[in-house]
């Protein structure tokens, strides 16, 4: 019997028991497999809606128990905890004011673990970020709103969280809570920030805060003034982006464009040419993908112009009678001469394939290879598999 056969003989065996007849195989399967057990006793707490037995759930699956935690310890922990996660995350999305303290809970749990492991496949992260975000959906949702008393207990936490001096990793956003928040609370948590040494790299609450107020100026200021590198323009032109000031944030654009000196990102060009498209001139998002092309003519530029190219084109209207459409014009059709074994110009240099007159494409395959057979890969978890 094929896997797929296995399956479907299973489900209609179930479909077929009532809850008397599965109540036996549920209690033998936990009985038997520890995980099971767990799951069980997780969706139980769920159900009751009582935060202690939440609060009782996080603190069996989250407390971290190892002096440190290398990095397969590290992968099992961010596993076991993947499911209490997941259910905070989804409770959240129509919290109560108690479910708040519970993640609050979970994100202490979580991050004091991540402090001594080896997090380096990013797992464990991934669940202080979940909870994170948990945390501000259920401030948003929470039914009733919090009081004030609540805001100010949850604003204090931010706060201390950040700047207590345990961690600096992750840093909570304001922009995300402010929904849920008065603005009395959102002004207690700007005059914790501006009592509170941010040091030379501090900024983000900043920037932050500047998002939130819609502020041109503090925006500006916060990412250290008028953009002098294609980078900074492009943290610019993105929190302008998203404070509504889109006239700002195309100017900026421009700005950063002329700035680049190398063309290894052409995001700034891919939002200017995403608002052409949105107002719908495809004549100026052609032109400025040609643009870009002829200053860093690589493939990827190449390509990016090749793929905006065809969205100049009206619908076709043909019929079957009609002939056959025409095919690209020639300087679309292929690049021009460049390295074949890069997306970037370069001289010839000592060991590189293509400038010993190898073809590189004969080489790809043992490349490749040898990635994919690479020893000693991680295993891939529940969490990174997720991902994809």
């Amino acid at each position: 019997m094929s896997v797929a056969e296995s399956s479907s003989a299973r489900a209609s065996w179930l479909q077929s028991l009532d809850a008397e007849d599965l109540r036996g195989p549920i209690e033998d399967a936990a009985a038997r497999f520890p995980t099971v057990g767990d799951w069980l006793d997780l969706h139980r707490a769920s159900s009751t809606g009582d935060p202690a037995e939440l609060l009782a759930t996080v603190n069996r699956t989250l407390t971290p128990h190892r002096r440190f935690y290398d990095y397969r310890q590290a992968n099992e922990y961010a596993d076991d905890g993947l499911d209490t996660v997941d259910l905070l995350a989804g409770n959240a999305l129509q919290a109560t004011p108690a479910l708040i303290p519970v993640i609050e809970r979970a994100i202490t749990l979580a991050t004091r673990a991540i402090l001594k492991s080896d997090d380096s496949s990013g797992a464990q992260g991934g669940l202080v970020r979940t909870l994170l975000d948990a945390h501000a959906t259920a401030t948003r949702t929470a039914t009733p709103p919090l009081t004030q008393s609540e805001q100010t207990r949850l604003v204090a936490w931010i706060v201390k969280y950040r700047y207590g001096g345990t961690q600096d990793f992750f840093d909570p956003d304001i922009v995300a809570y402010a929904p849920g928040l008065s603005q009395k609370s959102i002004e207690k948590y700007r005059q914790a920030i501006a009592d509170t040494d941010l040091g030379r790299y501090g900024s983000y609450p900043l920037t932050r805060l500047a998002v939130l107020d819609q502020d041109r100026d503090a925006i500006i200021t916060a990412n250290g003034g008028e953009p002098h590198n294609a980078m900074v323009a492009a943290r610019i032109v993105s929190d302008l982006d998203e404070a509504g000031l889109r006239q700002d944030a195309i100017a900026y654009a421009h700005t950063g464009i002329a700035m680049d000196a190398r063309g290894w990102d052409a995001k700034l060009v891919t939002f200017l040419v995403d608002d052409a498209l949105t107002r719908g001139d495809t004549r100026q998002a052609v032109t400025l993908r040609r643009d870009w092309f002829e200053r860093f003519p690589t493939s990827r530029s190449f390509t990016m112009l090749r793929d905006t190219a065809p969205s100049s084109q009206k619908p076709s209207t043909a019929t079957d009678a009609d002939p056959p459409a025409s095919t690209p014009s020639p300087e679309l059709a292929s690049p021009p001469d460049a390295d074949p074994h890069s997306t970037e110009r370069h001289s010839p240099r000592p060991g590189c394939p293509g400038c010993r007159g190898i073809d590189p494409r004969r080489t790809q395959p043992a490349q490749s290879t040898r990635i994919m057979t690479r020893p000693g890969l991680p295993r891939r978890t529940r969490w990174a598999r997720r991902q994809q």
